[in-house]
Order: structure tokens, then C-alpha cells, then sequence
């Protein structure tokens, strides 16, 4: 990415959520749209219909929307697994991204994360671990 388009996509961002340095140029990493995040993906391999598109979306997305509120029905659906990014073209961290645009979505938003994940967290507090004790 030159400096100028780097320029133009921080401030494209600016105002729409904090990032610092380190994160916009983790997040500014063009996708060239090669398909092959899509053929190691675990979601799109199970053949399942969902909202999620797979990773090569999610980095589309992000490139294209200033707010990320935008991809929070499809960002959970990836599992964060890393093999997108192992075998990524121009070496996009596309987990990393994931989770730190969920960071980013869960800090301006808190009721943005779905129900599951809601209780997932929940249970982490009350627990210390993703599930409940039940029947106890």
C-alpha cells in the first residue's frame, strides 16, 4: 500500500472507532480477491448456509465500510482458526483483523454481540469458563 492510499484510508476511518497505528496498517492490507482464504475456510467447507461469505469478505468489508457495525452479523461467524491467513497472497491477518474489529464493535457498541456470545461472556464472568454449570 503506498503512503498516500494509506493516507486516504485513515482517513476514512477517522472518527468512526480509535485505532492506532499498528491496527490501521494491520486492517489497511489490500485483498486481491485470489480465492484462497475461501478454499481453507472451515465454515465454508461445511457446507452450511449462513450470512458469513467467508474471509475474503470480511476483508472486503472492512475495506470498504468506515463502520464496522456493518460486518457484526457476519464477523462472528468465522471461527478465527488462522488458515486464511496462512495461505493469504498479500499475507492479510485476517483472524487478527477479526478479533480486533470485534474488539472494536464490542467497546462502541456492547449490544451489538449476539446472544450466544453474550452468554458465552456471562459465563466466563460468573463461571470462568464458556459454559454454565447447570443442573448444580
Amino acid at each position: 500500500m503506498t503512503e498516500s492510499s494509506y493516507k486516504n484510508f485513515r482517513e476514512q476511518y477517522e472518527g468512526t472507532m480509535e485505532f492506532t497505528q499498528e491496527e490501521l496498517k494491520k486492517i489497511s492490507r489490500e485483498c486481491i480477491n485470489c480465492g484462497l482464504c475461501l478454499m481453507v475456510c472451515p465454515i465454508l467447507s461445511a457446507k452450511k448456509k449462513t450470512k458469513f461469505q467467508g474471509p475474503r469478505s470480511v476483508a472486503g468489508s472492512i475495506s470498504r465500510s468506515p463502520d464496522f457495525l456493518d460486518v457484526k452479523d457476519v464477523i462472528y461467524y468465522c471461527t478465527c482458526c488462522g488458515k486464511c491467513s496462512k495461505v493469504c497472497a498479500k499475507n492479510i491477518p485476517t483472524d487478527e483483523i477479526v478479533m480486533l474489529i470485534r474488539s472494536k464493535i464490542y467497546e462502541r457498541d456492547k449490544d451489538a454481540l449476539p446472544a450466544p456470545m453474550k452468554r458465552v461472556l456471562e459465563n466466563i464472568i460468573k463461571y470462568g469458563r464458556v459454559y454454565a454449570d447447570e443442573g448444580k
